[in-house]
């Protein structure tokens, strides 16, 4: 998991002050059994609410004296490695893989500006990015649902600002297996079109 989280943090330039607080974080953690569980039953386990993480993670950060904010993105962090293999168990790009957790970098300079901490302030944001619903594109994310053949189409701008208005225009049916090409497509008819618009 060290390997992995040194080349994340570097994929994602963490300026060095947060990579402390990462891995001082991490060490703190990654031995006990409770956290180890929380990330090794994301997959396995029946559905759990958000709620059920946010609690237990809380609690391991008191216990710890570190930051909700620091544990949730350590825990994210470490999550994503999993997430990384349920993207290749269901046959997902990897470059959508990289392009969709690079939002919790995001996140980072976001939570240090507000908190002045390094970590997630937006625990729940992610819940269906992780459970493979949300997909991300540079600063923007689709989520994925069924496309009901309506030519009414729920359409957001861009994640930060979290509006949403309708659009007259058809959808586009994005397959799991051919997400990448979809996002694309999905991308190259909204600079065409000059709006934004949820995959369905």
């Amino acid at each position: 998991m060290k390997q992995y989280i040194c080349e994340f943090m570097k994929r994602y330039c963490f300026p060095d002050e947060a990579r402390k607080v990462v891995w001082d974080s991490y060490d703190k953690v990654a031995s006990l059994p409770e956290f180890t569980n929380l990330l090794e039953s994301f997959y396995v386990t029946p559905y759990q609410p958000c709620e059920y993480f946010r609690e237990a993670l809380h609690v391991i950060s008191e216990k710890e004296s570190i930051s909700a904010y620091t544990l949730y993105l350590v825990y994210y962090i470490c999550l994503s490695n999993y997430m990384k293999r349920e993207y290749e168990r269901n046959s997902i790009d990897e470059e959508v893989f990289y392009e969709t957790v690079e939002d919790i970098s995001f996140k980072l300079a976001e939570c240090h500006e507000m908190e002045m901490v390094w970590g997630v302030i937006s625990f729940a944001w992610y819940y269906d990015l992780f459970h493979l619903k949300t997909f991300g594109m540079g600063r923007r994310q689709y989520h994925m649902s069924v496309y009901d053949g309506d030519a009414a189409m729920l359409a957001g701008r861009m994640v930060r600002e979290q509006t949403f208005r309708r659009n007259n225009c058809r959808g586009t049916l994005i397959c799991r297996k051919d997400l990448l090409t979809g996002l694309r497509e999905v991308i190259d008819w909204e600079a065409e079109k000059g709006c934004l618009f949820m995959i369905r």
